[in-house]
């Protein structure tokens, strides 16, 4: 394919064209990220984080930091993890998936539970905090738990890991034409895991870094010469992973090629759940509708869009020394699984800023001032001195210490001062308005990266009492919202992708493990006998394709069931259910629809509520019902079939006197005092009804 094309080699050419290519791309991407304004801010950004480095420090002089902003990026990022972000699985129209729905929520907490993907969000944070933009990969590893107990895993990464290739104005990352990954591993790691995948390629990695280079090692000896930032763009380079190691490349490409042939084309690794057929342009292609003459389904010619190679997008693995795959893509969402976190993002800039760039001058000049201060103190205890080397010797004037309590020394005072103090010890007064303004400093730091409003919301979350609402709506400025409102996109992603993971990966044994037998029906499963006994008594997490979490009933085709299976994805959506900020809001929603129910006098269901309450598994209004007011009237009569229900199974109980179903002590219940009396009469005399109490406060059904 030519380079003026613009586009990736078409599939099954030969590898080193691709791999040129691909190298190509690579560059394109890192030229990219080095025209992006914030990321020229990296350096000094992160050169706050770091401790002070001994070989710049003074012998003589004061060495005081006041890292400021390490202490304001890590508030700020265990403000936004306290945030509770939960989501569950909602059914969009079709409520007979409901069940469907509440399995795959199941599964969804048991994840966070188990896989314990905390460490990666607060790390993802962390580097978005402190760079502006970072990013989560979400991908499933067949050996997370071992060799061959796949699940979920959830990576975060540096914006300097993650670039892309022909990325849109509106900085979308799923319409880029490429997305590029970029991983450092130990070099023994990486053969091992590519070995089953290409064992050619695996012993064809070389190590991209095997020791500091003799730049780096130059760089290492002038490090004390060096301002700050200049440090941290010199150790910008330095990679995390322990030499050797060497860098492996996930790219996802939207090729758009189709099948040009005369013939249909497998596309996928064969054998596994995201293999597929590709019709040739024109073929015909079974459709929904049945012909009636003949009860098969009608046909269409296939379409461009039917033709696609990749309508998944096209997966590409390389390293800088040759290609492992290339291919489909093995996810059923068909995006690029990377999700940005980004915060201070403007709309002409693909990548956020800094939280706490803006401050480091603040920082550097308080600690300035707090340096002078301490050198101040140390001159006026121990001040500078002149003596008259006529009469004193300098190893006596180098001992005369004024500092030291009790100091004695000889000299010829007849013949003049031995030792003077030329500089007024006033001179190294601190002027009460430094420290002033240094707390003025420190004030605007905060108030430039908004930490004290997200922090004091943080805490306010915990305050018991009838005014926390109130105080928490004081407490939560539009920016701090912004800043929480921001990770509901990512997080939205990454449930929407692991929803189609669990349908695409989980088998139904894993499933039994998770949620238990009793949420999980297996009848009308194809499944052999001995199987389902097995998997029953014993479960296991092993993946076997054939055994997917809504398998096909008996009669389906397994391509069927794929389809049907993806169907069901685009049924069911994630949402964010408590997400920081928000709840507040929708807490203060929740009391004023509380309010409502209790006063009796507004008809609102208990559907309603309970979305809005954000109660789970409440289960689907009843059919039929589209407003308020059906759903409404619907909720009474299940009430009034209820207590009818109620009645009869309590009088069916009771039975006759002497019957079958007789309570002992009927009679003693009957007749109060335990006697003959004739007791309270019967009060089901006549059909339910609502009746006003209280004069109209509040609503009783009554059978009298």
């Amino acid at each position: 394919m030519p380079t003026k094309s613009y586009q990736m080699p078409m599939y099954g050419s030969p590898a080193d064209q691709l791999l040129g290519w691909c190298l190509e791309a690579k560059q394109e991407g890192a030229a990219w990220l080095a025209a992006q304004k914030p990321a020229l801010t990296w350096p000094a950004s992160v050169s706050l984080m770091e401790d002070i480095d001994p070989a710049t420090m003074s012998t003589t002089m004061s060495n005081t930091q006041y890292p400021k902003a390490k202490r304001i990026a890590r508030e700020l990022v265990a403000s936004l993890a306290s945030f509770r972000h939960e989501g569950e699985f909602k059914v969009l129209w079709d409520n007979s998936l409901y069940d469907l729905a509440h399995l795959v929520t199941s599964l969804d907490r048991n994840w966070y539970l188990t896989a314990m993907p905390n460490e990666q969000h607060r790390s993802g944070l962390q580097t978005a905090v402190v760079k502006g933009t970072a990013y989560w990969v979400e991908t499933w590893d067949k050996h997370f738990w071992g060799m061959g107990k796949g699940d979920v895993r959830l990576e975060a990464f540096d914006p300097a890991d993650v670039t892309f290739v022909q990325l849109p104005a509106d900085r979308d990352i799923q319409r880029a034409y490429m997305v590029i990954i970029r991983r450092e591993m130990p070099i023994n790691l990486a053969r091992r895991i590519f070995a089953p995948v290409n064992l050619g390629f695996a012993n064809s990695l070389v190590p991209d870094r095997d020791s500091p280079g003799w730049l780096q090692r130059g760089l290492d000896k002038v490090q004390k010469f060096l301002s700050p930032a200049l440090r941290a763009a010199g150790r910008q380079n330095n990679m995390s992973g322990s030499f050797p190691t060497v860098d492996v490349y996930e790219a996802y490409t939207m090729d758009g090629s189709v099948n040009e042939s005369l013939i249909p084309m497998q596309m996928g690794a064969a054998g596994t759940n995201w293999a597929y057929t590709v019709p040739a342009l024109g073929d015909p292609i079974p459709t929904d509708v049945m012909n009636p003459s003949t009860g098969a389904p009608m046909t269409r010619a296939a379409t461009y869009e039917d033709c696609l190679l990749f309508p998944l997008r096209r997966h590409t693995i390389f390293s800088n020394t040759g290609i492992c795959t290339d291919g489909s893509s093995p996810y059923w969402h068909g995006d690029a699984p990377v999700a940005r976190i980004w915060f201070n993002d403007l709309p002409w800039q693909a990548l956020g800023g800094s939280l706490i760039s803006d401050v480091r001058t603040m920082e550097e000049g308080i600690g300035a001032l707090m340096r002078g201060m301490e050198d101040s103190a140390a001159a006026r205890l121990d001040p500078p001195a002149i003596y008259d080397d006529t009469l004193v010797s300098a190893s006596w004037a180098k001992a005369f210490n004024p500092r030291l309590a009790g100091t004695r020394a000889a000299a010829p005072l007849m013949q003049g001062n031995p030792i003077t103090y030329p500089i007024d010890p006033h001179y190294y007064d601190v002027p009460s308005f430094i420290p002033q303004f240094m707390e003025a400093q420190e004030g605007r730091m905060d108030y430039i990266t908004s930490v004290r409003d997200l922090v004091a919301v943080a805490k306010a979350k915990q305050i018991p009492g009838a005014d926390t609402i109130e105080k928490l709506l004081e407490m939560a400025g539009p920016i701090v919202q912004d800043m929480v409102r921001s990770l509901e996109k990512p997080l939205t992603q990454l449930g929407e992708w692991r929803k189609a993971m669990y349908f695409q990966y989980y088998n139904i044994a894993r499933v039994i493990r998770t949620v238990g037998p009793d949420e999980f029906d297996m009848t009308g499963w194809n499944l052999q006998p001995d199987r389902l006994n097995e998997i029953r008594k014993h479960g296991s997490f092993q993946f076997r394709p054939a055994e997917l979490l809504n398998m096909s009933p008996v009669g389906l085709s397994p391509q069927a069931a794929r389809d049907r299976l993806k169907r069901n994805l685009s049924e069911l959506r994630y949402e964010i259910t408590e997400s920081g900020v928000n709840e507040i809001y929708r807490m203060t929603t929740k009391l004023f629809y509380m309010r409502l129910m209790e006063s009796g006098k507004f008809p609102i269901s208990w559907w309603t509520f309970a979305r809005i309450a954000k109660i789970p598994n409440f289960g689907p209004p009843p059919t039929g019902t589209n407003t308020e007011l059906e759903r409404w009237i619907a909720q009474k009569h299940i009430e009034i079939d209820l207590q009818v229900s109620l009645q009869q199974e309590v009088q069916g109980a009771m039975g006759a006197p002497g019957g079958e179903g007789e309570i002992p002590g009927a009679d003693a219940i009957a007749a109060p005092g335990g006697g003959n009396g004739q007791g309270r009469p019967n009060a089901w005399t006549g059909p339910p009804k609502m009746v006003q109490k209280d004069q109209g406060q509040r609503t009783t059904i009554t059978t009298t």
